[in-house]
């Protein structure tokens, strides 16, 4: 079985507490990305693992393994860094090599094993080139390819595409899916861009001060986030987080629970946030009101809820338009603080109505998607 665990994992630097009672287990070669922003403790998590870190509380283990005082060598993993790592001195052959060479492997064996992974990394054509004459995609390639040569049954990989363009760092990112799913290894795949977590990993684990915030298939990372930091880190744009007391929420109809209705809500007290993700929220056109009439649901429809804005800026981005406003003052709570609202619409929406700065508009939405969160410890009302 190929599964890492860490068990009340902390570490500190002097008085500084970087990551803080990290608890993470991954299934049987399983692909887990650890995403967050700048500071979050990611890239520490995966220096443990790797045995970089010394000094740390708790324990790794590895296929059922206690690794804590395993030199890196002896662990069976790769590492791919952020900025290559590679001998500038050395061809491509030769840094692809070098893991094997340290192994002992007979050099017939070694041009085996290159030849192989530079042909699934299409590098057979850069062997005999030096680090200096490649690009920054065909050094990553070259990275990967000399972690993959290892046939290590763990990958750690800590932030290999940032260096990368946007177009390089889509397809590479793609090629390193297709290397997972050709090898019987779990993949540690750390990254702060929230696409990359997304489109990459089995679970991801989002981390924020030293903690992991929630732990989670991609899908319920982004429609059930555990809290309200969560919800604001994936997602683009982020989900509105909007403050509400329950009198408020009760007195709009803003929030119905399949499960408890108003009885959650007067189980509550003092200030709620809510959460919306801005494609849940439609204009009022005639268009939508015809299909949603088709779908059942009336002006009336104790289903929809509504939001009035007053629009403060508007950006066509071609395929889809984004739409800013700031809540109308009988709509909140605090009418000296009101909160900012994106929704993210379609071209067809958009032209019916052509809304302009300044104008007040209605956004419907469906109540049950709407996300309720404790103001006080920012963690989802269930």
């Amino acid at each position: 079985m190929v599964q890492i665990s860490l068990n009340n994992i902390s570490k500190s630097y002097d008085s500084n507490k970087v990551i803080e009672a990290i608890n993470l287990s991954s299934k049987d070669r399983e692909f887990i990305v650890l995403v967050g922003p700048s500071g979050s403790g990611k890239s520490t998590i995966i220096r443990i693992i790797a045995g970089l870190e010394k000094d740390f509380e708790g324990d790794i283990r590895f296929a059922g393994e206690l690794i804590n005082e395993l030199e890196p060598k002896d662990r069976n993993l790769s590492m791919v860094f952020q900025n290559y790592a590679l001998y500038p001195h050395k061809t491509v052959f030769e840094n692809i090599a070098f893991p094997l060479k340290i192994k002992g492997l007979k050099a017939n064996e070694i041009k085996d094993k290159v030849q192989k992974v530079a042909q699934k990394l299409s590098l057979q054509d850069l062997l005999t080139r030096k680090p200096a004459q490649l690009s920054g995609g065909q050094k990553q390639r070259v990275a990967l390819a000399r972690a993959l040569v290892k046939e290590p049954k763990l990958f750690l990989m800590d932030e290999p595409l940032s260096n990368l363009d946007a177009k390089l760092r889509a397809s590479t990112r793609q090629e390193i899916r297709r290397l997972y799913l050709e090898h019987d290894s779990t993949f540690i795949y750390v990254t702060h861009d929230q696409i990359e977590a997304m489109s990459l990993g089995d679970r991801i684990a989002i981390l924020d001060k030293g903690r992991i915030q929630q732990f989670d298939s991609p899908e319920n990372i982004y429609h059930n986030p555990a809290n309200t930091f969560v919800a604001s880190f994936i997602g683009s744009p982020p989900c509105n987080l909007l403050n509400f007391t329950v009198e408020k929420i009760m007195e709009l109809n803003l929030f119905e629970s399949i499960h408890s209705g108003a009885g959650l809500l007067k189980a509550q007290e003092g200030n709620l946030t809510i959460g919306i993700r801005p494609e849940y929220l439609k204009l009022r056109t005639k268009l939508l009101m015809g299909i949603l009439a088709d779908a059942g649901f009336s002006e009336e429809d104790t289903r929809l809820g509504v939001f009035e804005v007053i629009v403060t800026n508007v950006e066509n981005l071609g395929e889809l338009v984004l739409i800013h406003g700031r809540l109308s003052p009988e709509y909140s709570a605090h009418p000296d603080n009101l909160d900012m609202v994106v929704a993210k619409v379609n071209n067809q929406d958009f032209n019916e109505l052509r809304p302009i700065i300044g104008q007040k508009l209605e956004l419907l939405f469906d109540r049950s998607t709407i996300y309720l969160f404790d103001k006080q410890s920012k963690q989802r009302i269930s």
